[in-house]
């Protein structure tokens, strides 16, 4: 199993905001193929723009859990998401797992 992450940016480079109807469609593919994935709070990320300058943006993280053969993928559906938000590159990493998903056998108490 792996691991991948991306990071989906809340503003086009422009500086507007990205709506969630661009995202949500790609966000529906992910979860129909890998079965669900984990989109965190909004943070900050920055990066060194081409004149030396600091651009600070937001951005959320994205992680999902694959078959290990699924990397190319997941590298498409990052790309997608890249496309979606007029990127003009998209942080992509892949990380190996033993993650499990645990099923609870529980009877619920009724008072």
């Amino acid at each position: 199993m792996i691991r991948w992450i991306t990071y989906i940016p809340t503003h086009y480079n422009s500086g507007q905001p990205i709506p969630q109807e661009k995202i949500d469609p790609i966000l529906k593919s992910i979860a129909q193929h890998y079965g669900g994935y984990t989109l965190f709070p909004v943070g900050e990320g920055a990066w060194i723009t081409p004149q030396g300058g600091i651009q600070r943006e937001g951005m959320r993280r994205l992680e999902v859990i694959a078959k290990s053969g699924c990397i190319e993928q997941a590298r498409y559906f990052a790309l997608e998401l890249g496309e979606a938000c007029q990127q003009n590159s998209m942080y992509f990493e892949t990380i190996p797992t033993n993650c499990e998903f645990l099923d609870i056998q529980w009877n619920p108490i009724v008072p």
